[in-house]
């Protein structure tokens, strides 16, 4: 059996925030682009001040991701979601 996973309340203290990054053009389709600057914007704010780790599926995406979001207090994933 595999590990539990506990999510903590959100008035809890936390070392990080997650958030996907919209990567599927398929799924998307004309709206990719305003989808990614509104979660660029919800990322731009919650770094400000805390940590905020971003799931981007594909190359593209992670490529999307590091030109649209600020390096301070955010790092970038590869990851299948």
């Amino acid at each position: 059996m595999g590990k539990a996973v506990f999510v903590p309340p959100e008035w809890a203290p936390q070392r990080a925030m997650w958030s996907g990054w919209p990567s599927h053009p398929d799924l998307w389709l004309e709206n990719l682009d305003p989808a990614r600057r509104e979660v660029a914007a919800m990322i731009k704010t919650l770094a400000e001040d805390q940590i905020v780790k971003v799931m981007a599926m594909g190359e593209k995406a992670v490529k999307a991701a590091k030109a649209a979001l600020p390096s301070k207090n955010v790092e970038i994933f590869n990851l299948k979601f």
